[in-house]
């Protein structure tokens, strides 16, 4: 939820996106919608919870991403140790950060550099749950799902079976 989701729903109507198809370019469209949307995107406050520990209090959240593989379709590892097998998942979070920041560490995320960094976050857990301040966009592997104020993330071993 957040950066991200943002930009797989403006990707779902961009004329832009449309242009660069035909340039056999698409994937420059996800590049040039991040960068537009980071700068002009509402950032919020959220407590989260992962399994039993206390609330956390996370603020000025870009996106909060729940991943059971490292990369994410468009080939972006956010989570570059999460482990498919393991029965958990990898919230890659980013917040309390500025945006521009954000944006000069872009790089680093492509490049899975990015766990060091701080306002950078990786935790496993079997479940996590987010309760936002104000709505903020979500997907699903690129489908949107609509703007939430609270969700529920949980690995569900067992419950697909995955070639890897």
């Amino acid at each position: 939820m957040g950066l991200d989701a943002l930009v797989c729903k403006k990707a779902l109507t961009s004329k832009l996106k449309v242009f660069l198809n035909k340039l056999h370019l698409g994937k420059l469209t996800y590049l040039l919608i991040t960068v537009q949307s980071l700068f002009s995107m509402q950032t919020t406050e959220a407590a989260v919870r992962l399994d039993e520990t206390p609330e956390r209090k996370l603020d000025r959240i870009i996106y909060i991403a729940a991943m059971n593989f490292k990369a994410e379709g468009g080939g972006v590892p956010m989570a570059p140790k999460a482990d498919a097998t393991d029965g958990k998942l990898s919230i890659c979070s980013v917040h309390g950060i500025p945006k521009w920041r954000t944006f000069l560490c872009l790089p680093f995320l492509v490049a899975a550099k990015h766990t060091g960094i701080r306002g950078f976050d990786i935790d496993d857990c079997g479940t996590c749950e987010v309760r936002l301040k104000d709505p903020m966009v979500l997907h699903a592997d690129g489908e949107y799902c609509g703007d939430v104020t609270k969700l529920q993330f949980r690995c569900l071993p067992g419950m697909l079976r995955v070639l890897l």
